[in-house]
């Protein structure tokens, strides 16, 4: 089970992530532990192809390696920002029409995991598969995305801290999901409350 030392301030920061090596959902949820209320959310949507390089006509490794090390920056800048108690993250999971993308998205989740390790070894990185992200937030294990992202548009303490929700891109969309579900998780007896 997992332990985290007694928190003196009630608020404090979970960050969850959608994965992606061409785009990067980020959500920073900031929570009230006594209550479990979501005091403020906050997203960005990373297109990786726009941050001053191009796709090259073949993806190589090279290319892969920038974008993977472009990710791990942009997780570090999050955690020294933001200070997190809890990162979590989608699984990977496998499309049979993409089956190397599995393979890539597990090696990105991994090096998320190394970068949180290295920022704060005592930080719990958790990652739920898409069917417990979709259970919840309260969509059914088999929904589809428009189904999930009506059912996200739904929950009004979700809505109501996130200004212009309907102009979230589905990967800020997924990783708002992701800390929802550690929420609901960590309120299920699930997860360890760290206060």
């Amino acid at each position: 089970m997992l332990y985290r030392p007694h928190v003196q301030d009630p608020y404090s920061n979970i960050i969850g992530i959608d994965p992606g090596t061409s785009q990067l959902g980020l959500c920073v949820m900031t929570i009230n532990w006594l209550d479990y209320a979501i005091a403020h959310i906050q997203t960005e949507n990373v297109v990786l192809d726009r941050l001053g390089f191009y796709r090259s006509p073949i993806q190589d490794d090279d290319y892969l390696e920038i974008k993977i090390l472009l990710v791990k920056e942009y997780l570090r800048h999050y955690l020294y920002t933001y200070r997190p108690i809890y990162v979590c993250s989608e699984s990977p999971f496998f499309l049979r029409s993409k089956p190397k993308a599995y393979g890539i998205l597990e090696r990105l989740v991994s090096f998320l995991r190394m970068t949180v390790r290295e920022y704060d070894s005592t930080i719990p990185f958790i990652t739920y598969s898409p069917s417990e992200v979709k259970i919840g937030v309260g969509a059914g294990h088999i929904a589809g995305k428009d189904e999930v992202k009506e059912t996200i548009l739904s929950i009004p303490e979700i809505t109501e801290h996130v200004d212009q929700i309907a102009y979230c891109s589905e990967h800020e969309l997924d990783a708002i999901a992701v800390c929802y579900t550690l929420i609901n998780n960590i309120k299920a007896g699930k997860e360890l409350c760290p206060v």
